[in-house]
């Protein structure tokens, strides 16, 4: 995790833009049902797939290179979700001095954030 954290501002020192995402949490929004840990193993690693599938379906992707591992689970939905959002025109940032910048997409039906905070359709 640390090293994480120093990534952060070695590629800031040379002023690179960078961005936070959390994999689990964009696949919770991505899912149409809850999902098992990913200590639950395979069953874990077929649901995450299954969310995979559909968003490389709504991308009009093929299904050949399909996640193996949780890791590569985790960078396909970052990558695919963005790319979905960007289409859609739902993909933002939100920044914070002491916090870093967080990336945030909204897909599908997802439109309300916070309780009353809502974006427009």
């Amino acid at each position: 995790m640390l090293a994480g954290f120093l990534t952060f501002r070695a590629w800031q020192h040379f002023g690179v833009d960078t961005l936070e995402a959390y994999p689990d949490l964009q696949f919770r929004l991505s899912s149409r049902n809850r999902l098992a840990p990913k200590r639950a193993g395979k069953a874990a690693i077929q649901e995450r797939i299954a969310v995979l599938k559909r968003l490389r379906r709504r991308l009009g992707l093929g299904m050949k290179s399909l996640s193996a591992t949780h890791d590569q689970a985790d960078a396909e939905i970052l990558a695919l979700s963005a790319c979905l959002a960007a289409k859609q025109g739902s993909l933002a940032v939100m920044e914070h001095p002491a916090e870093g910048r967080f990336l945030l997409t909204f897909l599908e039906r997802r439109r309300r954030i916070a309780g009353n905070i809502a974006l427009p359709p």
